[in-house]
């Protein structure tokens, strides 16, 4: 008879065998597990520049010049080149412009950013907005010449506006994105003011040779042009006429409005650059991945490079299937919003301090929706007053420089007129007032206001004083 199991001995035999093969692989398993386990951390690749920090508290203060001061943190940022010696050229720096000067030649310390405040004009378009709009508001008015006789002022004014105002107009608008603006009299100063020709210079090929470096109150030498490493024109300083804002009174050179903002403008590009950079960091955030055995706990170093190679190179939004390899995942830092609730108010800090350095109204870009009528009245207050200062540094340009020229008498000025049409209407009734009240005569009041003499000719006003006989 045949049993359902089988022989009972050849079982227990076999029951014997299966043991003590079990028995043999734990004790080599036992053997490989006593063995110190091989440990393995790499880093994935981050590409990204550590971020910068102007005037920290954590930071140690350091001499001029270094890493450690503000002007070091944004030369090693990258986000200037300035020198802090005019007389201390930078052959690196100055050729990123193409153009390097003789060693006898000074530039202004800002020269080497000035490829970037071209460009900052060009294709930013807060920066060439507000520029724009202070340019137009400079001129947009316009001005009147107050002379000893209204023919003086009437001649004055004519050759202002054939011969001067189109290129002046021109070049004060690179006057105001580089600080500085050049210009070359051909004709000698005795010449005839009809014949005088002026050829506009580029502010990027433009330096001087002092008399003495040293000591920079003691003038300018002549004006040097250049291009490449080739000098190419020196001329007098009776040759030149230079239009400077901003200008420093020990030193040669004047400031644009682009220099405060550069290194903000170049943080908020190089954020804008990484957005979808920083979007999908935001999205897929650091992770902490363990790659391990499961049943050995441990893994080989070729195999550790496999599984990380496959890890980084997997294409965005792909599934991620573990045999495994991976004992864990996990984020490093847990995200508390969405990636756009937090890039958002990154780019709003810098473009606040953009703002705030250009001093522009937010209206004036197109933004500020939120802003108060009575904070916007006020902004523009502002902005009306830096206007009368650029004014300001024109109108000592004309008296100084251009007059002598057309042989203008020595009590000719230029006014210009003020910029709110509401100002003129209560300018004009406050001397409407004044003649009224005989503080003023008619014609003096009429000249104030700008109007030729024969615009009095035929004039009546209700008149409600008389004079007073003093004798009687």
């Amino acid at each position: 008879m045949k049993l359902p199991f089988g022989n009972p001995l050849a079982s227990s035999k076999k029951v014997k065998a299966l043991e003590a093969a079990l028995a043999e692989q734990k004790l080599e398993i036992n053997k490989l597990t006593d063995k110190p386990k091989e440990r393995f951390i790499e880093f994935g690749k981050v590409d990204e520049k550590q971020s910068y920090l102007v005037a920290s508290s954590d930071q140690k203060p350091g001499a001029l010049g270094d890493s450690a001061t503000v002007h070091g943190i944004l030369v090693s940022a990258n986000l200037i080149s300035e020198s802090l010696n005019a007389n201390v050229v930078n052959p690196l720096q100055l050729a990123r412009l193409g153009n390097v000067p003789k060693e006898d030649v000074v530039t202004p310390t800002d020269f080497g950013d000035y490829q970037d405040y071209w460009d900052s004009f060009l294709y930013v378009p807060k920066i060439n907005r507000s520029i724009m709009l202070k340019h137009s508001m400079i001129w947009q008015v316009g001005y009147d010449i107050k002379a000893s006789t209204p023919e003086e002022a009437k001649r004055v004014k004519v050759y202002l506006e054939e011969n001067v105002d189109p290129w002046l107009i021109d070049g004060s608008l690179y006057a105001l994105i580089f600080g500085n603006m050049y210009w070359h009299i051909n004709k000698a100063k005795d010449a005839k003011a009809k014949d005088i020709e002026l050829d506009p210079l580029d502010p990027a090929t433009v330096g001087v040779k002092p008399k003495d470096k040293k000591q920079p109150r003691k003038g300018i030498e002549s004006y040097v042009t250049f291009m490449g490493l080739e000098q190419l024109d020196t001329f007098l300083v009776a040759e030149v006429l230079h239009l400077k804002i901003n200008a420093e009174p020990w030193g040669f050179f004047g400031y644009g409005s682009i220099r405060c903002v550069l290194p903000n403008t170049k943080a908020i590009l190089y954020m804008e650059k990484k957005l979808p950079w920083l979007a999908r960091r935001l999205a897929h955030p650091l992770l902490l991945i363990d790659i391990t055995d499961a049943e050995t706990g441990q893994i080989c170093k070729e195999d550790f490079a496999r599984i990380k190679t496959q890890l980084e190179t997997r294409p965005d939004g792909a599934d991620i299937y573990n045999d495994g390899s991976i004992s864990k995942m996990e984020e490093v830092y847990k995200n508390v919003g969405q990636s756009r609730q937090m890039v958002e108010p990154l780019l709003d800090h810098f473009g606040k301090n953009e703002t705030t350095g250009l001093g522009i109204p937010e209206i004036a870009h197109g933004t500020g929706s939120t802003t108060l009528k009575g904070t916007a009245a006020e902004q523009d207050k502002i902005l009306e007053s830096e206007i009368k200062w650029y004014q300001y540094w024109l109108k000592r340009f004309y008296e100084q420089k251009i007059f002598p020229f057309i042989e203008a008498a020595q009590d000719t000025h230029l006014n210009w007129r003020t910029l709110r049409e509401e100002d003129n209407i209560a300018l004009s009734g406050k001397i409407c007032a004044e003649v009224d009240r005989g503080i003023l005569s008619p014609a003096f009041a009429s000249q104030m206001q700008g109007y030729p003499p024969e615009a009095l000719d035929g004039a009546v006003r209700l008149q409600t004083l008389v004079p007073v006989d003093s004798s009687g």
